[in-house]
């Protein structure tokens, strides 16, 4: 339970970091704020709108991904980030630029880590992958690259704001997620065993 709600700050933060990178969000919080902008709805809510239609379709195909932290997911991280730019309303220079962009796929792949092994269930965006996963058998990070690369095509349509950050998060969250999944956050469960 402590791992799972810890998670949940590295992940809103590291969208607000994109976001000030200024490079192109990661592929889901690049549809959010695209379809934001495009609804005048702001981009907390319109998260919280968007989880809510994929929580159908996890519900139906996902239901074992379905937990406590499913809603904590769904209703806090969109607001965590709006809040965070709110109270950080700067533009970094190019060397700013280039730095928030790699410590935010860095932050946001270990917050989703930390998120998914604490295995109190899993965000309705998140299960897509997972949900891919079981039913085509493919390997997890390329489920997880199939969903992002359909963000950014949603992201696109609707106007939505794409750079060199999306690309690089729509192909890098899956590998960097797996990477922390084995060297940090199993780690962390398994030192909480033993300890018990």
């Amino acid at each position: 339970m402590i791992m799972m709600l810890f998670s949940m700050l590295p992940m809103g933060v590291a969208v607000a970091l994109f976001e000030m990178a200024a490079f192109g969000n990661n592929p889901f919080s690049s549809m959010g704020m695209a379809l934001s902008a495009f609804t005048g709805v702001s981009f907390g809510t319109m998260t919280l709108i968007i989880n809510i239609v994929l929580f159908v379709v996890q519900l139906s195909l996902g239901r074992h991904l379905f937990n406590i932290g499913t809603v904590i997911n769904m209703v806090v991280v969109g607001y965590i980030a709006e809040f965070t730019l709110r109270l950080f309303p700067f533009s970094p220079d190019m060397t700013g630029r280039i730095i928030l962009l790699i410590v935010s796929v860095l932050v946001l792949s270990l917050g989703a880590s930390l998120y998914f092994t604490a295995d109190l269930g899993v965000a309705p965006y998140d299960a897509m992958a997972f949900i891919i996963q079981k039913y085509s058998k493919l390997p997890y990070w390329i489920s997880r690259v199939m969903t992002d690369v359909v963000c950014v095509a949603v992201c696109i349509a609707f106007g939505g704001v794409f750079g060199i950050g999306t690309v690089i998060s729509a192909f890098c969250l899956g590998p960097f997620i797996s990477f922390f999944n084995k060297y940090v956050s199993e780690k962390i469960i398994a030192a909480g065993e033993k300890t018990n």
